[in-house]
């Protein structure tokens, strides 16, 4: 497996140099923001060093992509309601040159090769859940009660904690006897 990446996954500072809308391989239209890194984040606002390389955000345009293209760009201050207006050959253009954005390196794997993948960051949130009432969870145990009474028990899975937050383990699992002449190396 080919590896072309430079920079570890995680969340930078960057200055935009470069905005354009272009085709994508595929032949899709995109939107394409070109960066200089600043630094990458390490805790609150402090920064670590790395190279000043620029790197670029392909955001392709479809009908599935749109909403998450927008919600990006929002995230970087574009209000508006045309492309036309990201347009750079476009007078009175919304401009993102110069302007220093957060953007998330992320490693993905195609046919063999390691590259990195670079997008605008916002944080991310999960599927709004409509929540329902304790009412309608004891009618979900009166319509399903005797599935979930036979059904097989479930496995003991051990709660790992987050790495800020470990702690001693206290239900370590005990090692496994190995003999040398098991180690298939």
């Amino acid at each position: 497996m080919e590896n072309k990446t430079h920079f570890a996954p995680g969340i930078y500072k960057a200055k935009i140099t470069r905005q354009a809308f272009g085709k994508s391989k595929n032949d899709f239209p995109q939107f394409v923001l070109s960066f200089e890194l600043i630094g990458k984040v390490t805790s609150g606002d402090d920064l670590a060093d790395c190279d000043p390389w620029e790197r670029t955000s392909f955001m392709t345009l479809t009908q599935k992509s749109v909403e998450y293209v927008l919600a990006d760009l929002a995230e970087i201050g574009f209000d508006g309601d045309s492309f036309s207006k990201l347009d750079p050959e476009t007078k009175d253009f919304h401009d993102f040159r110069g302007l220093v954005i957060a953007v998330t390196c992320e490693h993905s794997t195609y046919d063999g090769v390691t590259r990195e993948r670079w997008q605008i960051h916002r944080e991310r949130s999960g599927i709004d859940v409509k929540p329902i009432g304790s009412s309608e969870v004891r009618k979900l145990d009166a319509m399903f009660g005797k599935a979930l009474k036979a059904r097989q028990p479930a496995r003991r899975q051990e709660a790992v904690a987050a790495p800020e937050t470990a702690g001693p383990a206290t239900n370590a699992a005990e090692p496994a006897d190995v003999v040398p002449d098991d180690i298939p190396f």
